[in-house]
């Protein structure tokens, strides 16, 4: 991981940075997302090459609407160089974690009154 990634991981570790990030990008700005929880980043990724990966930065959210509160799981990714197969290895960490969730649902004795939760990754 290139220095710079290590600097922004670092950068929206702090939960400030993260919040405002992803408020700016869905919501223009407004607050609608006010409080995150740390996840795990070691949702292993085994890629073909028989490489694993961990997600830079992965907390828990509530979106708060007027009508509803809808809980959410939110992923930044780190590149220092434009690369194309980012986007793969996003879709690849959203695709485990759901695959997770799934997994803690069929483990629960809540099987029918348990929902996933969105992922959603930003990568820049």
């Amino acid at each position: 991981m290139a220095d710079k990634d290590i600097q922004e991981r670092r950068l929206f570790e702090i939960d400030y940075y993260f919040i405002n990030i992803f408020n700016y990008y869905f919501y223009k700005g407004r607050k609608v997302i006010t409080s995150v929880k740390e996840i795990d980043t070691k949702n292993v990724v085994n890629i073909p090459e028989n490489k694993t990966r961990e997600r830079d930065v992965f907390k828990e959210a509530i979106i708060k609407t007027s009508d509803k509160n809808t809980l959410v799981l939110l992923g930044i990714e780190n590149q220092t160089k434009v690369d194309p197969k980012m986007l793969i290895r996003n879709m690849l960490y959203d695709a485990f974690s759901y695959q997770n969730q799934t997994i803690n649902i069929e483990r629960s004795k809540n099987n029918g009154k348990i929902k996933l939760k969105p992922v959603i990754t930003l990568g820049h």
